[in-house]
């Protein structure tokens, strides 16, 4: 039969006993005077030793231990705080790692004996997420697996934030503020939610919080890059890389770097300078090539020639004669347009209606541009032949004269 019994003793304090048929369920209580401590014990009878549940005079609960370790709830160190899911089992948990005395937040992980360990707190499968709060905090999260309840496991790691403010990502080690280590194809992506938003990653400072920035424009499919609030560099979506200027269209009037894409110049730069300017310059350690403000080229040496070697050549025989080609030639004075100065040279037109059309280009635009190293070669060829035909016709008077 049952029994409830209260006693007490000289000490004011008294002690509660709730017991059943069977006396190992007995439970106690043990009242104290008004500045005692109220104990909740589990025992064989009212003689308890083991205390489960103490609340001090101050209003302190402590579960596990009869010292609370702060003001309001004290849970022991060894004791899981769980919300119960089943009989043994339970999807959030709140522990105190064995060993490295880290606090885990966990959502089907339990704490474990072995040190430093987790152990699993639902045996279904279930895709187990924890946070651990110490030195560092740091982030877990699995894909669905099927682990027994109170069985170890060993969680993976997806992000830390160390004790100096880095966050690392894929890495234990982050050494900057953000740093992410991804496997083969894998790594960052800003997504739009929609086909005309532009997706910025921004540099600022304690001046400006825009300084610098990378924007993708999905609506005209471009990237810009920024440096001190400026534009200073885009990639078009037909793969134009411009420098300086917005516009794919770069000449005399619209100054700018232009970069690839399918038209013919794979390069061209143009800058607001006249003609005593370099616009551009390439070389190397023993000299460069320059390209002025008036489109003249100079270079170190003073020396221009192509590759000419006998290995890369087929078919050689000796080249027909080009005097009449050179002899239709209309070298012409005439005024650049652009710059207003004098030259002399060819017209493109005026070849190609001598019936030289080969030494004649055109490009993508429609401007045409002429092949003057050929020319020269022609005329070299046209300059023997008149060398050889003075030198026959010297030869005859010389004959003449002898008679």
């Amino acid at each position: 039969m049952s029994k409830i019994a209260l006693n007490s003793n000289a000490s004011g304090t008294g002690v509660f006993t709730i017991a059943s048929p069977n006396s190992d369920t007995d439970r106690t209580l043990t009242l104290p005077d008004k500045t005692g401590t109220v104990n909740v014990g589990e025992g064989i009878d009212d003689n308890a030793t083991s205390t489960a549940i103490t609340i001090d005079s101050s209003g302190d609960v402590s579960i596990g231990t009869s010292t609370a370790g702060v003001t309001g709830l004290s849970i022991s160190s060894t004791k899981n705080l769980g919300w119960t899911q089943s009989s043994g089992e339970s999807l959030a948990n709140m522990f105190r790692q064995q060993s490295s005395g880290a606090l885990v937040t966990g959502y089907g992980y339990q704490r474990s004996s072995t040190a430093n360990g987790f152990a699993s707190s639902y045996s279904s499968s279930l895709s187990r997420a924890a946070a651990s709060f110490s030195d560092s905090i740091r982030f877990y999260v699995d894909t669905a697996s099927t682990v027994a309840a109170g069985t170890d496991i060993t969680p993976t790691e997806r992000m830390r934030i160390d004790s100096s403010g880095n966050v690392g990502i894929g890495t234990t080690n982050p050494g900057s503020k953000l740093v992410v280590e991804a496997g083969d194809d894998d790594g960052i992506r800003i997504d739009s939610s929609d086909d005309t938003f532009t997706g910025r990653l921004s540099f600022g400072d304690v001046s400006d919080n825009y300084i610098g920035a990378i924007e993708y424009d999905h609506n005209v499919d471009a990237m810009w890059f920024y440096v001190n609030n400026a534009e200073r560099m885009r990639i078009t979506s037909d793969g134009f890389l411009l420098v300086g200027t917005t516009s794919t269209t770069v000449n005399t009037a619209n100054f700018g770097t232009r970069i690839g894409g399918s038209n013919s110049s794979t390069l061209k730069s143009f800058r607001n300078v006249g003609g005593g300017t370099t616009c551009c310059a390439f070389g190397g350690s023993a000299g460069q090539v320059q390209v002025l403000g008036d489109g003249d080229l100079e270079n170190t040496n003073n020396s221009y020639g192509s590759i000419s070697d006998e290995r890369v050549k087929s078919n050689i025989v000796d080249a027909s004669s080009q005097i009449d080609d050179i002899m239709a030639v209309q070298v012409r004075s005439y005024t650049l347009n652009e710059t207003g100065a004098t030259h002399i040279g060819v017209v493109a037109q005026e070849l190609e209606a001598s019936g030289m059309s080969g030494l004649v280009k055109t490009n993508d635009e429609g401007m045409k541009s002429v092949k003057y190293s050929i020319l020269y070669m022609k005329a070299i060829k046209a300059l023997q032949e008149a060398v050889a035909k003075i030198e026959d016709l010297e030869s005859r008077l010389s004959a003449l004269e002898t008679n």
